[in-house]
């Protein structure tokens, strides 16, 4: 029993010089693969909502004159984000729509008693759309303090800067027009989200009002 001991010491020895002859078994790192997918990645950047309905956009297109119609005029919001007072090019569901939206201002108010966060946006039919803009400006959504996300209000409730945003906006290749959506709520959003037409708000551009 006393010489099973150096044995078995010995045997063990032998046993992990072996190991030291072998290589690491762990696998190489991937960090550097994943980064170069992040940034061949087109849509690298931009929230999961827009994503989601946009994987396949070409951005490339855009500048791309002999770019097909279908494929210049599906793009995500350009750029992805923006703060207050600065432009979001946006496109919509039918081929050709592309307008400029800005959030200009962010205020309170009172409809028939009720709470009302107003946004005033100026829009811009003028930024390389080929046909025109006819919708109800109902793809939007903002963000209070504490995560709740409400959309806007029914068509019909307006206030004096709504300009019509509260019902059938119309604008032809080259118009402007301004005026403002309403979101139920008595605080001062920290975020608007919107897009155009039958795009899902989760897709459209990001207004993150508190940004300085």
């Amino acid at each position: 029993m006393h010489k099973a001991v150096p044995i078995l010491a010995l045997v063990a020895l032998l046993a992990g010089c072996g190991d030291g002859d072998k290589q690491d078994p762990k696998p190489t790192p991937t960090a550097t693969a994943t980064a170069t997918v992040a940034q061949d990645d087109p849509l690298a950047g931009y929230s999961e909502g827009v994503r989601n309905y946009y994987g396949g956009a070409d951005p490339t297109a855009v500048d791309d004159p002999n770019a097909d119609a279908e494929v210049r005029y599906f793009q995500p919001p350009r750029p992805g984000e923006a703060k207050l007072g600065e432009q979001i090019i946006l496109t919509g569901a039918n081929i050709g729509v592309e307008t400029g939206v800005t959030v200009t201002k962010v205020d309170t108010v009172k409809v028939d008693g009720k709470d009302y966060a107003a946004v005033e946006l100026a829009l811009d039919n003028g930024v390389g759309g080929i046909t025109v803009l006819d919708t109800e400006l109902k793809s939007a959504t903002v963000t209070f303090p504490g995560g709740k996300t409400v959309p806007v209000a029914e068509r019909g409730v307006k206030a004096p800067c709504s300009n019509k945003f509260d019902d059938l906006v119309r604008l032809d290749v080259g118009d402007k027009q301004k005026g403002c959506l309403l979101f139920p709520g008595d605080q001062q959003p920290e975020r608007f989200q919107m897009a155009l037409e039958t795009v899902p708000a989760e897709a459209g551009g990001i207004w993150n009002l508190n940004a300085r």
